[in-house]
């Protein structure tokens, strides 16, 4: 038996894998149980028009309920581990495995909060996701500044809100002509990946499809 195995075996007794929604103990490493998985109930895409030439085709496993709620509200209190689940879930679960794409762009988090969480949960998102696809992550997107949460305002106000507060950092050269999938947690009223969306389309990508955990209907 391998090293890595040996470590596996002993990792399953002495932190057995539980449910990450009832917490109930597993006899395989899922992030839900079966009976908790049930509870997903598919969700079809929508889309948003980024300007005249490009649109964003939206991807979510579920609406904005049980059992991806919690976990998704998990990086309220530094989760780390729900991030990597989402991600997993994410692959399992929405059609993000046949989307043809050369990178994996997660929505940045403005460094304050950064700070307070100690992770970005998109980014721990889009690693699991590079694991799963072969994908990699391309981290090209910044805050530039923080904006108050998106639930204290109306629609219109969310998009007011964060309009502007995502840059392109990265090289246009990098995204130019290529199928790039841009992550996030929580789709809302839209307005943060129709932002980071527009940050995009300045390196003139081939294509932008979103993916995400789930969204308010």
């Amino acid at each position: 038996m391998s090293l890595h195995k040996v470590f596996h075996f002993l990792e399953h007794i002495v932190v057995p894998p539980f449910c990450l929604y009832c917490r109930e103990y597993m006899q395989r490493n899922e992030p839900l149980c079966a009976s908790c998985a049930v509870l997903i109930r598919p969700i079809l895409s929508t889309r948003i028009t980024l300007n005249a030439e490009y649109t964003m085709q939206i991807h979510a496993v579920s609406a904005y309920e049980e059992p991806l709620k919690t976990l998704v509200l998990a990086k309220t209190w530094s989760d780390y581990g729900a991030g990597k689940a989402l991600g997993t879930l994410i692959w399992q679960k929405s059609v993000m495995y046949d989307i043809s794409s050369d990178y994996i762009v997660p929505i940045p988090l403005h460094y304050t909060r950064y700070a307070y969480r100690g992770f970005n949960q998109c980014y721990i998102i889009a690693k699991q996701l590079s694991l799963l696809s072969g994908k990699p992550v391309l981290d090209c997107l910044k805050r530039t500044r923080r904006t108050p949460v998106q639930s204290l305002f109306s629609r219109l106000g969310r998009h007011k809100n964060v309009e502007g507060s995502i840059t392109f950092m990265g090289n246009t050269a990098t995204l130019e002509g290529k199928s790039i999938i841009l992550i996030d947690d929580l789709m809302m009223s839209g307005a943060t990946l129709h932002d980071a969306g527009r940050a995009l389309i300045k390196a003139h990508p081939k294509e932008i499809h979103a993916v995400v955990a789930c969204r308010v209907m």
